[in-house]
């Protein structure tokens, strides 16, 4: 395929790009060779060009491919056009200049691309990456390493003036929202934020900013956490579809004035999607942009119907897998069940799942466990029948002991009784439970929770309570079902109950992700928004092995439990030192530069340091951050987690007994950990309580539409 003849590019300083631009776009449609090379294609098209006309170049480009209707109505993949190829190659190679010396290339490489006798279709010529994708795919992958030569300061290569233009070209157009194209332009061209603040806002003003801009403004803390303009909410609301996940997560960072002034904008583009012409004025005066407004009303009323019952708790339906993911997941979990790593009950719930929300993809699952000899569940599928509950994938029940455990992992204690919470009368029983221990002189919670990964909005499916002889697992889905509400006043009291009481000293790990779930189960209960008493076992453990090293030094008998395996080193350490030895050792990958491996190898060094410590009774206290809950209970307590059931499908009923296992553990293991930091206080005389006060609070502030129940 070639180029059109009839297009031009010149640009308003009289430069005539267009031989240039037209050997761009026959680049990048007939080479092969750099497919998913994304910065092998910018340095083929923008390489030889002067730096001095190059971000002139670049736009001119951009708008050669626009102008031709041929370049817009092909599709290299998706929905992605050759525009936004050569946008992505341009920023892909600035990138790989930002983190890495600049290659030659290869004296047979001209050649070889003209040796091509026929051009690849436009659909396979260019293969569309994601930000991420692309920044992984910076490396020269199955290829000898080329000559380097030094590039200097190719950071700040571009002149101030030079990157105003690139940006506000960028930020005037329209990208698939999942490119995130203008962040990428910020991380290859890296201005300060305030300037491409101030690029997009003046944009605004002209009319010219695209949907996709505003868009990430509002979603990415690179940016919005310097102060936007007011306006930005209602302008990109009046754009296109912006969510209330977006909207609250933008707001946790303004003031209470700013919060304020943002609800009220809101509040206007709800009684602007009353009235055709209401919307047609905000729209003019708001956007600055001429003729009827894109999207039209119909539209923009659907958008924000749907943005404030987001806002109002009024949504109950939940944003499920996507096809693409989901097969994703599928195949991982099959590949794990291979390796013994998962068995049949979790790769049936996740095919149950799959199945429920997107039925069409039934026989890739089919041809999926095809491939891997899955017989029995093949058939499982294939009988499979939405519509007939009789022909419905039922859970398997698996007959496991709660407090069993598999071989080397921590088991949940004999003594302590599991009980499933799925009626809201026997909340009562519970928050009985808890006011006794708040009055004890054992005034402590295990907590957890339990969510489905594979669902944006499932919120908290589970949530653990461990108390001193007990676990209680309450079943939120259950307790929820059938409810139009959210707020359910049975639930709201308990979580008073547990959440409010300041003599309740709450224990969980990183607990502010679960937080972030249970509040999407009730969205209006202000105990979850400012929790008293809940402290992170994590950040004690830190604080308790601080004191003891600053009091008693580093013999730590009593807390730390020996490993008892063998110690073997790191095999990557020699490797690594391997490489970096050679001096003309080199690679164009960004997460692998010399200094990046340098980190790494020291990394790798601490943590044989660390792995040998524990053949000793102590620890170095920054690794303490870096451990998960199971590796804390193996450095505590001698045994790890049993993590098998981490990735279940938690929404899903009934429950199966291993994950009922898996659940009453997580919760009740924390309680296991501070009583070990109890005895272990006790006995060099280290006041626990003071360690425990001193922990950080957690706080969110309340949604901007946010209603507490009267209970």
């Amino acid at each position: 395929m070639s180029a059109g003849t009839g297009a031009t590019a010149i640009s308003p300083s009289g430069n005539d790009y267009s031989e240039l631009c037209k050997k761009a776009v026959e680049s990048t449609l007939n080479n092969r060779a750099l497919v998913n090379k994304t910065n092998e294609l910018g340095l083929l098209i923008y390489g030889d060009v002067p730096l001095d006309q190059l971000a002139e170049f670049f736009v001119a480009l951009i708008e050669f491919t626009r102008n031709d209707p041929k370049y817009q109505t092909l599709r290299i993949k998706n929905d992605l056009n050759i525009t936004h190829a050569v946008v992505q190659a341009f920023l892909a190679w600035r990138l790989s200049l930002r983190y890495s010396k600049k290659p030659k290339a290869p004296e047979n490489e001209k050649e070889e691309t003209s040796q091509e006798t026929s051009a690849p279709s436009l659909e396979t010529s260019v293969q569309s990456l994601d930000t991420s994708e692309i920044e992984e795919e910076l490396g020269y992958e199955n290829e000898p390493e080329a000559p380097v030569v030094d590039v200097p300061n190719v950071t700040n290569a571009f002149s101030k003036e030079d990157r105003k233009l690139i940006i506000s070209k960028i930020a005037s157009m329209d990208f698939p929202l999942k490119l995130k194209m203008l962040l990428f332009a910020i991380k290859a061209l890296d201005p300060p934020v305030s300037e491409v603040i101030e690029i997009v806002k003046d944009l605004t003003d002209k009319g010219q900013v695209s949907y996709s801009t505003l868009n990430l403004f509002l979603s990415e803390p690179r940016v919005n956490s310097e102060r936007l303009w007011p306006e930005i909410v209602p302008q990109a609301i009046l754009l296109g579809t912006i969510t209330a996940e977006q909207i609250e997560r933008y707001a946790t960072r303004l003031g209470e004035g700013d919060r304020k002034r943002l609800k009220e904008n809101i509040e206007d583009t709800e009684r602007w999607a009353m009235r055709k012409e209401f919307h047609s004025e905000a729209f003019a005066r708001l956007t600055h942009r001429d003729g009827p407004p894109d999207p039209p009303f119909d539209v923009y009323r659907n958008n924000v119907i749907q943005l404030m019952n987001g806002l109002r708790h009024r949504d109950n339906t939940k944003v499920v897998i996507e096809n693409g993911q989901a097969i994703g997941v599928f195949r991982a979990c099959v590949e794990k069940r291979i390796k013994g790593e998962t068995n049949d009950e979790q790769l049936i719930d996740l095919i149950a799942y799959i199945l429920k929300y997107r039925p069409n993809l039934k026989n890739a699952i089919v041809a999926q466990l095809g491939k891997s000899n899955q017989q029995h569940l093949i058939n499982l599928v294939r009988n499979h029948d939405p519509r007939n509950p009789r022909k419905n994938i039922t859970p398997h029940g698996n007959d496991v002991d709660l407090h069993s455990a598999r071989e080397g992992c921590l088991a949940l204690p004999q003594k302590i009784s599991v009980t499933v919470i799925d009626k809201l009368p026997q909340l009562k029983i519970l928050c009985h439970a808890l006011d006794k221990a708040a009055e004890s002189d054992y005034p402590f919670v295990g907590l957890d929770a339990e969510w489905s990964p594979f669902n944006a909005r499932s919120g908290a499916s589970v949530l653990q309570v461990g108390l001193h002889d007990s676990v209680y697992i309450v079943d939120l889905d259950t307790l929820r079902n059938g409810s139009k509400s959210k707020d359910i006043p049975e639930i709201i009291v308990f979580f008073k109950k547990l959440f409010g009481n300041p003599k309740l000293y709450k224990i969980g790990f990183s607990f502010g992700e679960d937080l972030t779930q249970l509040r999407s189960t009730s969205p209006n209960c202000t105990d979850l928004y400012h929790p008293v008493s809940l402290v992170c076992i994590q950040s004690v453990f830190f604080d308790l092995v601080d004191k003891a090293h600053d009091t008693i030094g580093n013999e730590l008998s009593g807390l730390l439990a020996p490993s008892t395996e063998g110690f073997v080193p790191c095999d990557q350490i020699a490797i690594l030192e391997a490489q970096l030895k050679d001096p003309n050792f080199f690679t164009q990958d960004i997460f692998r530069t010399r200094d990046k491996l340098q980190n790494l190898l020291a990394e790798y060094k601490e943590r044989d340091i660390i792995r040998l410590s524990e053949k000793h009774e102590d620890i170095l206290s920054k690794d303490i951050k870096r451990m998960g809950l199971s590796a804390v209970c193996a450095r505590v307590l001698g045994k790890p987690l049993d993590k098998s059931e981490q990735c279940s499908v938690w929404d899903r009923r009934p429950l199966r007994k291993s994950q009922l296992r898996y659940a009453s553990l997580d919760a009740y293991c924390l309680l296991m950990i501070l009583d070990k930091f109890k005895d272990f206080c006790a006995a060099k005389n280290i006041n626990l309580n003071e360690i425990l006060d001193k922990q950080p609070k957690y706080s969110c502030p309340y949604p901007l539409f946010f209603s507490p129940p009267k209970i």
